[in-house]
């Protein structure tokens, strides 16, 4: 127990390993099983907070936090990290101590580029919202596979230009007074995080063969030729670009996570063959009657109903949506059709995985239709 107090008061355990993770996409956690079985003493957090809430309780428990720690050293030895995340600013004695090569200072306003130089060895560096820091210090990170920086208003993609070795690039919200800048040679850039960058082309994007995540929201730059030879796509999160259509996602059965919210130019027949798919966001797709040869272009029960790997679904202002579309989606967790008065007691009956329901628009789904759903935390009928 010493040696665990010392622990805690050398780094201050706030690991997040839940959220921070090298291999998968914006969104995904992993499943860390014993997180789901804590019975907290206190308010009842909301669905967005349950587990960043339990694991600060665990935190608090030093028998619980062993817990804690024997899972975070067994993805140390698995991966061989040295993974450090301060709640605030960085300790650079403790930084040194351990020789960390992943580095999580979230919120660290105090930190300078002058302080970043001393840390040459690091792999994986998360910054969000260190306004010091530009992209002197960080591109002399000769090591770096992992920089997310999101919100830092002093990097440019100047810090990444021709780093060849870079896995994951997060720079959301960034500085764009470099957009001439083309990101050149990422040559194995699997992750790639541009929200509401709105300089990126198609010439630029489709150099990176190894994508398998891209989160470029708010992009109306990019077209169905930009993603076409991304054959690796797993993740796609371009909301609000109306650029893409039916021909560049029917052919991508890799994807399992899709959000092209706000894109008035899909229907089934860009999503029928997207049989892998986990996570689907298509809000207020319903708001664009688009027509074609006199029809409403609108995804129905064709589409949906063979996914049956889907563990959420969103889709605002969808009304075509019936019991038959949902009924074999027993993986289904997460279900918003908050305009849809179609689905009823019987389409829920065998979705007894579901935490979260929102239906609308005068929705005939009773208390009986819901009583069996033992595992629904949050539930929105209108």
């Amino acid at each position: 127990m010493n040696k665990l107090l010392d622990l805690c008061n050398d780094v201050i355990i706030c690991i997040m390993t839940y959220i921070y993770s090298m291999n998968i996409g914006t969104y995904i956690q992993p499943d860390i099983e014993f997180l789901n079985k804590i019975e907290l003493t206190y308010t009842k957090p909301t669905y967005k907070n349950y587990r960043h809430v339990t694991l600060i309780r665990l935190q608090k428990n030093m028998v619980n936090l062993s817990v804690v720690c024997k899972y975070f050293n067994n993805m140390v030895m698995r991966y061989g990290l040295k993974v450090l995340c301060f709640p605030r600013h960085i300790n650079p004695d403790i930084v040194t101590k351990y020789g960390c090569t992943h580095l999580i200072a979230r919120y660290d306003r105090k930190l300078r580029d002058e302080h970043l130089n001393q840390y040459k060895n690091l792999v994986y560096l998360n910054l969000h919202f260190s306004y010091r820091i530009t992209d002197s210090s960080v591109s002399k990170l000769n090591n770096r596979k992992y920089l997310y920086l999101y919100r830092n208003k002093n990097v440019t993609k100047k810090c990444v230009n021709n780093s060849k070795n870079m896995v994951q690039l997060n720079l959301n919200s960034c500085d764009d007074r470099y957009n001439h800048i083309s990101l050149c040679n990422l040559i194995n850039l699997t992750h790639l995080y541009m929200r509401y960058d709105t300089t990126l082309t198609d010439g630029r994007l489709n150099q990176f063969s190894q994508l398998r995540v891209v989160v470029l929201t708010r992009n109306n730059k990019i077209t169905d030729n930009g993603i076409a030879d991304l054959d690796k796509l797993t993740h796609l999160y371009m909301a609000n670009n109306t650029l893409i259509t039916n021909e560049g996602i029917k052919n991508k059965t890799k994807l399992i996570c899709l959000d092209l919210s706000h894109n008035p130019n899909i229907t089934d027949d860009g999503l029928e063959n997207l049989v892998n798919m986990m996570c689907l966001y298509l809000n207020r797709i319903g708001f664009y009657y688009f027509r074609n040869n006199g029809t409403p272009k609108k995804i129905t029960n064709r589409a949906i109903k063979k996914m049956t790997k889907l563990v959420k679904f969103k889709h605002y202002n969808n009304t075509e949506i019936t019991d038959s579309g949902i009924e074999h989606l027993l993986n289904l967790e997460q279900l918003v059709l908050n305009q849809n008065n179609k689905i009823t007691n019987v389409g829920l009956k065998y979705l007894t995985k579901l935490t979260h329901l929102t239906l609308g628009n005068h929705s005939p789904v009773s208390q009986i239709g819901i009583n069996h759903l033992t595992n629904l935390f949050e539930c929105n009928i209108r």
